[in-house]
């Protein structure tokens, strides 16, 4: 009896401390998407090449991580633009379908662009200008070529926070609004300045007429942000669910819906792994078999995430083609969030669950990003002030006259003096189209040996302090004066120096002095 009972206290000992053994090696080495990252945080080094796309899960933490700095000298804005190339990804689209909300439709752009995520496909998309319009004869009060609106200067990349005080000024002048002021206009106000000013509108197209100035501001600031993200992002838009749903089938892509109901899976690994040794009603009619970056990947290698409406979700139509429907858990009474609060999270999500989303985009598609993006930032650089001054206002001109000739097109009487500037309007368009195809030309020769041989980039895209210029006018900054004191957003950081580092190099490069 003494015999079994110490063999039994033994067997139990050994496998007690079996299992402590195995549970202390766990927490020492996680074993993650195939990379095994050891006790000092470090990833072994793994590179995975699949369908052109080179996947590095190489963690620098042992390297010095370069920072943004005033230091970094004339090569500054093209190191920061690498570095976001590098983390952008094309193996995630964002799919929005039929949005009703132009903040939430800028919103998810501008998260979109912030999250590394080069496509956003739109389905049936409002238009951009639909609230927000400059006068009945203008499609909208925000034109996207305008260079007020797609200038970025050396304070940042990202378009966002990136004009300075005069530039703000002059971008309310552009688009009709007054510079202060937060007092609602009453009907007669309204009816004096309609021809004036920006009017604000429903998505249904109704006209409010309570709408205060610092409403239209914010809503022509939203669009403004949307124009920006958008320069850096591609995006395609679809007039109907179908055609999207065929254009992913085509490319490869699994089609994950977003989706409140309890048929949903929930975004964790656990409920992810689980949902994989069950076929969905809805994956048979799928033509694709899912692939995946490692055998303990929870993401597919090509996935688009569908958002729908904000009042009703995604479509049936939608649902019933997805390949899955995915909810992200919530821990409060209320079960959902506004829609572009819940895509950000939701990509997010998606982030953490697979980290090597990061980055994940085939090497010909990034030389074609790079190519574009660099010749955008030459572009904005090569000009001096008084050329940028005449182009600007060659725009403005060309914009203003436009509205005459609609007048004329329309049969209205013209003034004389209307006829004589539609007499110019010709050769302002001359002079523009030719300054824009030499600014082209001069860009590309400046950038032309960098696109396959780029500059360092940035590994962490957060702005030096002075570069944080904060976005708001002269009068907000006094307002809050006292609360804001001594706050690196609000300094003033004199950065000409580098700016004309930075233009010097790109006019130098392109072997240019003057674009007439």
């Amino acid at each position: 009896q003494w015999t079994s009972f110490i063999a039994g206290a033994v067997s139990a000992y050994v496998t007690i401390r079996l299992l402590n053994i195995i549970h202390t090696k766990r927490q020492k080495t996680i074993e993650f998407d195939g990379n095994k990252i050891r006790e000092d945080g470090n990833r072994d080094k793994k590179e995975e090449t699949k369908n052109g796309t080179k996947h590095s899960h190489d963690n620098k933490d042992d390297r010095p991580l370069v920072m943004d700095s005033v230091d970094l000298g004339s090569q500054r804005i093209l190191r920061k633009a690498e570095g976001a190339l590098q983390l952008r990804t094309s193996r995630l689209i964002i799919v929005v379908e039929r949005c009703t909300n132009d903040h939430n439709y800028s919103a998810i752009l501008r998260s979109a662009e912030a999250l590394g995520v080069q496509h956003v496909w739109i389905i049936a998309p409002q238009a951009m200008q639909k609230t927000l319009s400059e006068d009945k004869r203008f499609d909208g009060a925000i034109d996207s070529k305008n260079e007020s609106n797609t200038q970025l200067d050396d304070k940042d990349t990202t378009g966002k926070e990136i004009m300075t005080e005069e530039e703000n000024e002059n971008e309310k002048v552009s688009i009709g609004m007054e510079s202060n002021g937060d007092k609602p206009l009453g009907k007669r106000a309204q009816q004096q300045k309609k021809d004036k000013r920006t009017g604000l509108y429903s998505s249904s197209g109704k006209e409010v007429r309570s709408a205060s100035q610092s409403e239209v501001r914010d809503r022509a600031m939203h669009h403004l942000f949307a124009q920006r993200a958008m320069e850096w992002l591609s995006v395609k838009e679809f007039d109907t669910t179908a055609d999207c749903i065929s254009a992913l089938r085509k490319e490869g892509y699994q089609i994950w819906s977003t989706d409140l109901s309890q048929e949903a899976v929930r975004l964790t690994r656990r409920d992810l792994e689980r949902s994989l040794s069950t076929i969905s009603s809805s994956s048979s009619s799928s033509p694709n078999t899912t692939s995946f970056s490692s055998p303990s990947s929870v993401i597919p290698d090509k996935l688009a995430i569908v958002f729908g409406t904000e009042a009703v979700g995604c479509t049936s139509e939608i649902l019933e083609a997805s390949d899955k429907r995915v909810y992200l858990p919530l821990r409060g009474f209320a079960d959902s969030l506004n829609l572009s609060v819940a895509a950000a999270l939701v990509v997010h999500q998606l982030f953490l669950l697979d980290p090597t989303i990061e980055g994940s985009m085939p090497q010909e598609e990034r030389i074609q990003l790079r190519r574009k993006w660099y010749s955008k930032l030459a572009s904005q650089r090569i000009l001096t002030h008084s050329q940028k001054t005449r182009k600007k206002w060659l725009i403005q001109k060309i914009r203003t006259f436009e509205v005459i000739e609609g007048k004329k097109k329309d049969g209205h009487c013209l003034q004389p003096q209307q006829i004589e500037k539609l007499d110019k309007l010709k050769d302002y368009r001359v002079e523009l189209q030719q300054m824009e195809t030499q600014l082209e030309k001069a860009s590309l020769r400046a950038i032309e040996d960098l696109i396959t041989n780029p500059v360092e980039p940035i590994g962490d895209m957060r702005r030096a302090d002075e570069h944080r210029t904060t976005y708001v006018s002269k009068n907000t900054k006094k307002l809050h004066s006292e609360e804001w004191d001594d706050m690196p957003a609000t300094k003033y950081y004199n950065t000409h120096d580098q700016e004309n580092l930075s233009s010097s190099f790109f006019r130098k490069r392109a072997n240019v002095k003057n674009i007439a």
